[in-house]
């Protein structure tokens, strides 16, 4: 990448990747004169950006201050009419609510959202999924159409970052959902790196800064247990980054991936630490249930907000869509592999409830973390509910998609054919259980209205006469 103060700008509000440059809307901010590079004695590049009414707070990647900005002409900054922000709204495809508005000249994790970065995610897809067979032939001087699953996905990437500088400034977060998806679709590390640690291919997993390579590790580590977690790391610096020496970097980049995993795996566990301590503060107030209500909600409310914005950087959203019509395309049982292949948030995150720190509260709220990273995908919300990972046995099912049935009278209060509709994906003891959940909801939240007076039961169906009952 090239160091510089003068580039084109897009329309984006975050900053230059390894420029000095604050890119807002359609305005190009030079800012190297805050830190000039050469008296940053080892600090890297300008990446931390908070917007204010009326300001921005800047940082960077090992910086140790902290700078804050304004501009004169800063409302001029955020005019939406700005000539070079795209207002055609894209009606085709399966993203359309996805990709509205959309900036043809994102980069990065916003050219994922783009239509052209679903169509590269596609193609990249299709590629890694086209054969589960290891190729190991040297693939130096051949095209990606001769070649078989990982290989075939990362020279296709080489080949597309070649000839398109908008591939090339995005090939990261593409690489890193390559890796992470291969890793679930071939179940171990060695089937994802497909024979290159060691050989002469090794390099295509050092292609956009080892980003394949990070998906890889990180999701190993994500599936391995805290009792082993170091264990496992010792088994990645064994199998993988010893076997680097001779790609650029290649040791340091595998080391990195495990600081990746590591860390997410922590992230996930660390939900539980703050559950105890937290728990253990309520039930020293006087009011401890009330307490351990209002934390249970709180805790899945922040987790989902961190799952969403996971799922919005990587859009493994629409990186599990792209999957599943690629694996359709390919005529690969999906059902033998749907097990391994899920974005998060992970249903696991409810054992939290099964550790012993509570239980129908913790339950009740534990489906908001995933209508927060789906929203009003009340359904997805009941499969989150069911899905035999979670192991949550029946009785926390039963109070799980009450709280699913809960949350969609929250959302929906002047239409309850909508909860009805919901509920009824339900066996009907669990059905009847949910929608009597959302209509205790409602007289709870309208202090004692009655659902009938309010209009709510006129058109329902097979909920009719338990609402009129209420």
């Amino acid at each position: 990448m090239v160091r510089n103060d003068s580039i084109r700008c897009a329309c984006l509000s975050v900053n230059s990747s390894y420029q000095d440059l604050l890119l807002l809307r359609c305005a190009c901010q030079d800012i190297s004169y805050l830190w000039p590079q050469d008296e940053r004695d080892g600090a890297d590049v300008l990446n931390g950006i908070a917007l204010g009414n009326d300001h921005v707070l800047i940082t960077g990647k090992l910086w140790d201050r902290m700078f804050k900005v304004t501009f004169p002409d800063w409302p001029s900054l955020f005019d939406s009419s700005a000539d070079a922000i795209n207002d055609e709204t894209n009606n085709t495809g399966s993203h359309d609510n996805s990709i509205v508005n959309e900036d043809t000249t994102a980069v990065s994790y916003n050219f994922l959202r783009t239509t052209k970065g679903t169509e590269t995610m596609r193609l990249l897809l299709n590629d890694l999924l086209s054969s589960p067979q290891q190729q190991t032939t040297s693939t130096n001087n051949d095209g990606y159409l001769s070649l078989y699953g990982p290989r075939r996905s990362l020279t296709h990437l080489s080949e597309l970052m070649t000839n398109d500088g908008q591939i090339l400034s995005s090939c990261h977060p593409l690489a890193h959902n390559l890796g992470r998806v291969a890793y679930q679709f071939f179940g171990s590390m060695d089937g994802a790196f497909d024979g290159m640690v060691g050989t002469e291919d090794a390099h295509f997993l050092r292609l956009c800064n080892a980003a394949f390579l990070h998906g890889v590790i990180e999701y190993h580590l994500r599936d391995s247990s805290l009792e082993n977690l170091v264990a496992a790391a010792g088994e990645i610096e064994d199998k993988v980054c010893s076997k680097l020496v001779n790609v650029d970097s290649g040791p340091w980049e595998c080391h990195h991936g495990i600081g990746h995993g590591i860390v997410q795996r922590y992230r996930m566990e660390g939900e539980k630490a703050v559950i105890e301590k937290s728990q253990k503060s309520c039930r020293e107030t006087s009011a401890a249930s009330e307490c351990e209500n209002g934390m249970w909600m709180d805790h899945f409310a922040v987790s989902g907000n961190i799952l969403a914005m996971e799922t919005r950087m990587m859009a493994s959203d629409i990186v599990l869509e792209e999957l599943k019509g690629a694996l359709a395309t390919l005529g690969v049982d999906q059902t033998a592999i749907e097990g391994r292949i899920r974005p998060p948030p992970f249903p696991q995150s409810m054992q939290i409830c099964n550790s012993g720190l509570s239980d129908f509260d913790c339950f009740i709220y534990a489906a908001t973390e995933y209508l927060l990273v789906h929203p009003r995908d009340y359904v997805g919300a009941i499969k989150y509910c069911t899905d035999p990972s979670a192991n949550i046995g029946m009785s926390g099912l039963q109070i799980c998609v009450e709280g699913v049935g809960t949350q969609c009278a929250k959302e929906n209060m002047k239409d309850f054919s909508v909860v009805e509709e919901v509920c009824r994906t339900l066996d009907a003891h669990q059905a009847a259980s949910c929608f009597q959940a959302a209509l205790t909801y409602f007289r709870t939240s309208t202090e004692n209205e009655s659902p009938k007076d309010a209009g709510l039961c006129d058109n329902l169906n097979q909920f009719k006469q338990l609402c009129l009952n209420i």
